[in-house]
């Protein structure tokens, strides 16, 4: 969901996903604009979802927040 922050971020690559994830996450429930992230597909009745699949954009300008 993040490919270009976690592959800027040094060490393990699995650990700066969750990371910059988690962070992201957070700092959209802070302004409350994560509800918009719980809407899933129909498939995903039947699949695993990842939480904040297809709001890449909203992720990662999360990210930026200061």
């Amino acid at each position: 969901l993040l490919a270009p922050a976690v592959a800027a971020e040094p060490g393990i690559k699995d650990a700066a996903q969750v990371r910059l994830l988690a962070r992201a996450l957070w700092r959209l429930s802070q302004v409350q604009a994560l509800e918009p992230l719980f809407d899933t597909p129909r498939i995903a009745t039947r699949e695993g979802w990842i939480l904040g699949a297809g709001h890449q954009t909203e992720l990662t300008r999360a990210l930026t927040w200061t």
